[in-house]
């Protein structure tokens, strides 16, 4: 697998799978808790990609309490009626539990999806974010 490492003013080191086309960081999302993000430059010229991604992501940093707490009213049924080991939760004490695991950006399809993880509330199955295009909720999922 072919990859190279470029610096990114946002994302600072990024490594470039030629293979996947695709690019990968590590950022620091809290003081004390870090991410994946994915970068998909399939069809989109790197310079292009980057320059989108970027405004997505600020967009994304910007708005994630919106979509935590739209995930949270869309799953909060399904965990207090299924999974729940207690009492069960409102959407605050839901909220509380989860915390960003990675982000996927799809800048070609202006496109992107968070990945929270549950915090214990889905016996460890990430929480699947997806956003339209205008990077507004769309839905969630559980998955893996």
């Amino acid at each position: 697998m072919n990859e190279a490492i470029i610096q990114d003013e946002v994302f600072g080191a990024l490594r470039f799978d030629e293979r996947a086309r695709s690019y990968e960081t590590t950022l620091q999302f809290t003081p004390e808790h870090s991410i994946t993000v994915t970068i998909d430059s399939m069809g989109i010229a790197a310079n292009e990609a980057l320059k989108k991604a970027r405004e997505i992501y600020n967009t994304m940093v910007r708005r994630e309490h919106e979509y935590r707490r739209a995930a949270a009213s869309r799953l909060l049924d399904l965990y207090n009626k299924s999974w729940r080991d207690g009492e069960a939760l409102d959407t605050d004490g839901f909220m509380r539990r989860l915390s960003v695991s990675s982000i996927s950006i799809a800048p070609l399809d202006l496109a992107a999806t968070l990945y929270y993880a549950d915090g214990g509330l889905f016996a460890g199955h990430l929480i699947e974010v997806f956003l339209d295009t205008g990077f507004s909720f769309s839905n969630a999922q559980l998955v893996g």
